[in-house]
């Protein structure tokens, strides 16, 4: 007797929806198999292997910049961060935080007022639950800040025009500041210039004349501003004979 191969087209309808998660995939639950026959296969269970996606750490967006800023006055800043698998899990902290610091677990917000003088490294975390990501910014607290003093200043003086003329203003600032000292000049002579990191001072001068200089000193947020006076006179030449007496 011939044996009569039969081929069925199998089609699988689910004819409900509801799954279950399992460690090799996902179990779609109640499906039921039928051919183009008619021969019905009951309803069951079908495990539908797939592979998870593997969870990775948070990736921060933003972190605050490095600053400084007087003691005394209060820092607002923000941390945001995102997550490809579970960003509603996110939440932020700091770890070691100066006193008085916080965080918003939920928006990353960060307040502060500053109580001491000190730099700070300040360390966040971002989690999802199961994986962190650290970064670190800087906070610098200066205290209550006062001008910068000038040490030397050029005392007044006379030189002869076109004649080559450099001398150093120098100060010192007993509240440092992250901008450190500038030098400048307030209206100067023409060609007059200033080297504003070390306070040199050259010039060629071409008038004759009275010229007061002014030199302006600033930390970023105070200044202070002394003056000197520079006479530029003619140069002085030996007298020229116009006229000598022959032999006679």
């Amino acid at each position: 007797m011939k044996e009569i191969r039969l081929s069925f087209i199998v089609f699988i309808l689910i004819f409900l929806t509801p799954v279950s998660l399992h460690a090799s995939g996902v179990v779609v639950e109640n499906v039921g198999v039928s051919s183009s026959r008619g021969i019905g296969i009951p309803n069951q269970e079908v495990d539908i292997p797939f592979a998870f996606l593997e969870n990775t750490p948070p990736v921060i967006t933003h972190l605050p910049s490095d600053t400084s800023i007087e003691i005394g006055q209060s820092y607002t800043g923000y941390v945001s961060a995102t997550d490809a698998e579970t960003p509603e899990n996110i939440r932020y902290s700091i770890i070691s935080p100066p006193e008085g610091m916080t965080i918003d677990a939920v928006t990353g917000t960060i307040e502060w007022t500053t109580k001491n003088v000190k730099n700070y490294n300040i360390q966040v975390i971002v989690t999802n639950g199961e994986l962190n990501t650290f970064a670190t910014f800087k906070i610098m607290v200066f205290s209550e800040n006062t001008p910068p003093v000038i040490t030397y200043l050029p005392q007044d003086t006379t030189i002869e025009a076109w004649q080559f003329y450099t001398d150093k203003v120098t100060a010192e600032d007993n509240t440092p500041t992250p901008d450190g000292i500038t030098y400048s000049l307030m209206n100067p002579p023409n060609g007059m210039s200033i080297d504003a990191g070390n306070g040199t001072i050259e010039w060629i001068p071409a008038d004759v004349g009275d010229y007061t200089i002014t030199v302006c000193v600033t930390d970023g947020d105070k200044k202070t501003e002394k003056t000197y006076t520079i006479t530029v006179v003619l140069k002085n030449e030996s007298p020229v004979i116009t006229h000598f007496p022959n032999d006679t």
